[in-house]
């Protein structure tokens, strides 16, 4: 799950160079660790759901530095529920 977010926002390399680290640093190669790379060697970046566009044109909500925090809140939400977010948790963030 940290891995995921590792990636998302620090990108596949650092992901990579983490995973490397943690195999240069034990004495021996761990197969859970050889995985890793397997699966994050091709794992897409997720994408948020939603952008600045879509919340101004669907929730009116004005541009600036409401629409940054509104923004900010959902991904926090969104990260941490591994890349989900339902439609009532972004109106929940949105009416606050």
């Amino acid at each position: 799950k940290n891995l995921n977010k590792v990636l998302y926002f620090q990108g596949r390399e650092a992901l990579m160079d983490l995973i490397y680290f943690k195999i240069f640093k034990s004495n021996k190669v761990h197969n859970e660790l050889v995985e890793l790379i397997e699966i994050f060697k091709e794992k897409n970046i997720p994408e948020m759901p939603l952008n600045a566009t879509i919340l101004m044109e669907k929730y009116q909500i004005p541009k600036g530095k409401e629409l940054g925090n509104k923004l900010k809140a959902i991904e926090e939400i969104w990260t941490s529920n591994n890349f989900k977010i339902s439609e009532k948790d972004v109106q929940k963030i949105l009416s606050n």
